[in-house]
């Protein structure tokens, strides 16, 4: 029996993890990305990974400590001002940093992206239909 062979569609943030977890464990697969080249498009602010989650997600795939790298240790914070500039929320956890530490997610793209294999990312593809092939 010949091992199986995954297409994944999209090389956002999900596809991306998927596909590092199956290298990890040595299954072939391919990311079909409809976008030309990984900087094609904005990816959007900053994102906060919660431990049961994407920090999960990102310990299955070994790149933990690479991401805690990239992070913002202040991202937590939050104040609130009224227009007079009365502060009305103040939060800063403890030690500067809660348990979802915030990332830009063009640095979490491109850390996971840097962390596959070259090719293994077919750009400018996109996937019309899926067909089920016989075992």
């Amino acid at each position: 029996m010949s091992s199986p062979s995954i297409a994944i569609v999209g090389a956002g943030l999900g596809g991306l993890v998927l596909a590092r977890v199956l290298q990890i464990h040595g299954i072939p697969f391919t990311v079909y990305e409809l976008y030309v080249t990984a900087d094609a498009r904005k990816q959007g602010g900053s994102l906060d990974m919660h431990e049961e989650s994407g920090q999960f997600a990102l310990r299955t795939a070994g790149l933990y400590e690479r991401f805690r790298r990239q992070t913002h240790p202040q991202g937590e914070a939050m104040r609130v001002l009224d227009k007079t500039g009365k502060v009305l929320i103040n939060y800063a956890p403890e030690n500067g940093e809660g348990g979802r530490p915030e990332i830009d997610r063009t640095i979490l793209r491109d850390l996971l992206i840097a962390s596959l294999d070259p090719g293994s990312i077919a750009w400018g593809h996109k996937v019309t239909a899926a067909i089920s092939r016989p075992h």
